[in-house]
Parts: structure tokens; sequence; C-alpha cells
């Protein structure tokens, strides 16, 4: 009698939401919501993933937390772990690593990946900021790596790459630097797309740490990760070339790779790109451009040596006031178009 009189009940819900359906909300979600409200736990999680996303409701975060949270309390798992991003992400609710960790650990327990890799992120990123101290440092860091492991070992590409970076950089105790392990790692990642492991591969073969330096499988990985807009392998790229680094060099390449990663607002990059054309062209115009961009954005900010700084007031030496006046003017443009118009 109990089960009859629950369902005439949402059989009625249902018959006043078709009849008063608003604009924000379409047939199919207020059917969602109805079995919510008697607690289907797929359909929670659903609906605060609507919610989340603007999918046939407006978009609120504050509902999403909500019905995520009703979910999580009943133990789904895609729930817990959307609730721990946003805490992680301060969507809907304030900002709380320890929060974000709690139902993270929830998710990740159950073995579900993303929770798993997001856990792995906050210990060694987040948490670890509320600590003092070498041996809470390796503790997290240690932690961290024991979420990566659960998630890559699941084929997460994400925790394959950042395993990869924290054998390259070590993290003491026992895990100190292993180039070798870095390697294994980063080369799961980059066969399947993730440019950071991509970037980090051709920086392995080109100071040969790990694995015979070879510059041609180098230029290779960088390549992938370059074209895939990874600043770091796209500075590789023109510092190999402007320095022929194991290869000729080559002036068009080396500006070509500096300005990809000057125009993303890389302040290096923006240094290196004005002196590339500096040295490889003598446009004395277009060297101060970006060699003044570099110094805006505070490139050598916590350099003790400004050499950047330097460079761009020697270069002033030799310009006629008109040049400089047409350089400043290009600087500031480019500058407040967000490096469109440059």
């Amino acid at each position: 009698m109990k089960t009859l009189r629950s369902i005439v009940a949402v059989f009625a819900m249902i018959t006043t939401i078709a009849v008063f359906a608003s604009d924000d909300d379409d047939l199919a979600t207020l059917h969602k919501k109805a079995a919510a409200e008697v607690g289907d736990v797929v359909a929670l999680n659903k609906l605060g993933w609507m919610y989340y996303n603007g999918e046939g409701v407006a978009q609120d975060s504050k509902q999403a937390v909500k019905w995520y949270l009703k979910a999580a309390k009943q133990g789904n798992v895609k729930a817990q772990a959307n609730l721990g991003w946003l805490y992680y992400k301060g969507e809907g609710v304030p900002r709380d690593y320890e929060k974000a960790a709690k139902w993270y650990r929830k998710a990740a327990a159950k073995g579900n990946p993303p929770a798993q890799y997001n856990l792995g992120e906050l210990y060694s990123q987040y948490l670890i900021a509320a600590y003092e101290g070498k041996l809470a440092y390796r503790l997290y860091r240690r932690t961290a790596l024991k979420w990566y492991l659960k998630a890559a070992k699941q084929g997460h590409i994400k925790a394959q790459s950042q395993i990869g970076s924290m054998y390259y950089q070590g993290i003491g105790g026992k895990y100190q630097k292993d180039y070798k392990e870095a390697f294994k790692w980063f080369q799961k990642a980059a066969v399947q797309g993730d440019a950071h492991a991509q970037s980090m591969l051709g920086k392995l073969y080109r100071f040969g740490k790990g694995i015979p330096q070879d510059h041609g499988r180098a230029l290779q990985w960088y390549r992938k990760a370059a074209v895939q807009g990874d600043i770091a392998a796209q500075i590789d790229l023109g510092w190999m070339y402007f320095k022929g680094d194991g290869i000729p060099t080559d002036d068009s390449q080396a500006v070509k790779w500096f300005h990809k990663a000057a125009v993303q607002g890389d302040a290096y990059a923006q240094s290196m790109l004005g002196h590339a054309i500096y040295y490889g062209y003598r446009n004395i115009v277009e060297s101060y451009l970006w060699l003044n961009l570099a110094v805006v954005n505070e490139h050598e900010r916590f350099l003790k040596e400004k050499k950047t700084l330097k460079f761009r007031d020697n270069l002033v030496k030799k310009m006629t006031s008109a040049q400089l006046a047409e350089a400043q003017k290009r600087s500031r443009r480019c500058f407040e178009t967000n490096y469109q118009y440059c």
C-alpha cells in the first residue's frame, strides 16, 4: 500500500509539472527532477550535472551542489567525484580543498579514475601548501603519487603524465629523480596525445636523460607537443633552431616557434623572440616590440641580472625617435589587444 501511494504521488507530481512546465525546464528535465525527489541516485546526479552545465535548465552551480550532495550521500560515485570538483573549483560553494579531498577520497576509494587523479592533484599542489617542512612535503608527494598510480593503471592519461613529472623532478626519500621511470610514464601518455608528456619526452631525448641522446627524436616529440600549443615545447624548439642545438640553425624556424609561445603571453618567449629577430634579421623595431613586452610582463622580476631590460635599452640607443615611437605604439597595441594585433 505504501508503494502504491508513492507511485500515485510521483504520477501526480509529473502530471502537475507537465501542466506548469516553464520555459527554462523542458519536460524531460522535470521528469528527472520528479524521479530525483524520491531518491533515484542516478537521476540526482544527472540533475546536478544538468544544472552545472545548464542543459535543459538555467545554469546554477548552487543547485548542482544541492543535487550532487543528495546523490553523494547515498554513495553515488560520480556524484562524489563531481562534488569534489565543485569544492575544488569553488563553484556553488566556497572553495575548500579539504572538503574537495573528502569527496574525492570517497569516489577514489571505489576506483573512480578522475577522482583518483584529482586527489593526486590536491595532494601534490594544494593540500601540501598548508604544511611546512621536508617531511610533510615528502609525505604529501608520496600520497599524490599513490593516487596518480591508481588512476594511471586504469589508463588515465593525465595521471600517467603527472607520474612522469614526479619521477623527473624527484620527491625525496626513496623516490629520488628517476629519468628512466619518467621516460616510461611520459611515453605512455605521449603516444596517447598528451602534449606535456610529448614535450617532456623531447627534453629527455634532447639531453639524453634516462635514454641515449637523440636530437632527431627530440625534435619529433617537441613538434607533436608544439602544434598542440604547448608553450614549453614551442620555446625549446625555437631554442634548438636559434642555437643550432643538435640541428642546423634556422632563423625563420626559431622566430616561428618563439612567436607561437610569445603570443600566448609567455614573457621568456617574448624575450627570446626579440633576440632572435634582432640577430636573425636586424629588425630593430620588431625586436624592441617583443623585448619591451617581456619587460612589461616582468620576465626578469626575480632575476638579479636584467639582461632583457639591458638589451632593450641598448637598442634604444640605436633607434631614431620615429623608430622608437613606432615600436612603442605597436608594443602597446599588441599588449592591449591580448596579442591579436602585433
